[in-house]
């Protein structure tokens, strides 16, 4: 019985507590702390996804706050539409803000290809 309840607790941790994708983020210099990762992986949020982006942003030299990228997708925001559409316009030599990104795909307008 204890040998199954230490099994159980094991695999619990594995899944709710990303070491990986912990130690990801710190190597790639995202500010996010290892209890927030497991908040949002209870909340069924997609960290990697996540981080992705956020490596995404910082790789083409814009910060972007990794809680804003978890409030917007949290608020329906199509991310992958905005940071696509983000590092275009920085490609494009064009001034676009996180903000404006957020509330162009909130208005179903398609900023990876503009």
């Amino acid at each position: 019985m204890k040998v199954l309840a230490l099994i159980l607790v094991i695999l619990f941790a594995l899944y709710y507590i990303p070491f990986g994708l912990y130690l990801k983020a710190k190597t790639n210099w995202i500010d996010v702390s290892l209890i927030e990762l497991m908040k949002l992986r209870v909340k069924k949020i997609p960290t990697y996804q996540i981080i992705n982006w956020s490596k995404r942003l910082s790789d083409n030299n814009m910060k972007v706050d990794f809680k804003q990228l978890v409030a917007s997708y949290s608020s329906g925001v199509d991310m992958e539409n905005v940071v696509n559409g983000l590092v275009k316009a920085k490609q494009n030599r064009l001034k676009l803000s996180f903000e404006q990104a957020c509330e162009a795909d909130i208005k179903n307008i398609d900023i990876k290809i503009s």
